[in-house]
């Protein structure tokens, strides 16, 4: 009677702690939803009116972990062909690409001509990230005696290091 009293108490107790994991992440993602809504309220409030080269502030606002900059442009306005990866460019000098990627909150910026959506340029929170990665050639697990019977081939970042698995069934490292 002891063991089941303490088997219920233990799973009682994961249970309990468990919920009350959930109850900390939803309260903590609640906290930056509310902050990330603060800053596009700050940033509508601090650039209302504001005008460069013929391009007014229109609004910010969040939708989710998306933070949308909206703004009027003139009749002639056309977008630059690499706007997007300008933009990137700028959130990586001035620093703020880091707060985007860390908390995995995406950019869109959109364009308006007389209250007619015009174009917009969707920035991934991933595509904030410090680090690029060009590809190397196709590495194959193909025909390895450790690969039992599993065909893999796979690109990997040329500035990774590729070594052989030192365990029963890991073919290749990747560090």
């Amino acid at each position: 009677m002891k063991k089941i009293f303490t088997l219920l108490f233990a799973i009682t107790w994961l249970f309990s702690f468990a919920q009350n994991a959930d109850d900390i992440l939803k309260k903590t993602e609640e906290k930056f939803q509310f902050e990330l809504e603060q800053l596009a309220e700050k940033n509508k409030r601090e650039l209302q009116g504001v005008e460069i080269n013929g391009v007014y502030f229109k609004d910010c606002k969040v939708q989710g972990k998306t933070l949308i900059w909206q703004y009027e442009v003139p009749t002639d306005w056309y977008p630059f062909e690499d706007g997007k990866s300008n933009i990137i460019a700028n959130f990586k000098r001035n620093g703020s690409a880091d707060f985007y990627f860390q908390n995995g909150v995406s950019v869109e910026y959109q364009y308006y001509t007389n209250n007619k959506f015009r174009f917009k340029f969707y920035i991934k929170s991933e595509e904030f990230a410090d680090f690029e990665s060009n590809l190397g050639e196709f590495v194959s697990i193909k025909g390895h005696i450790k690969s039992q019977g599993v065909d893999l081939k796979l690109k990997v970042p040329t500035n990774w290091k590729i070594e052989d698995g030192d365990r029963p069934h890991i073919v290749k490292e990747f560090t």
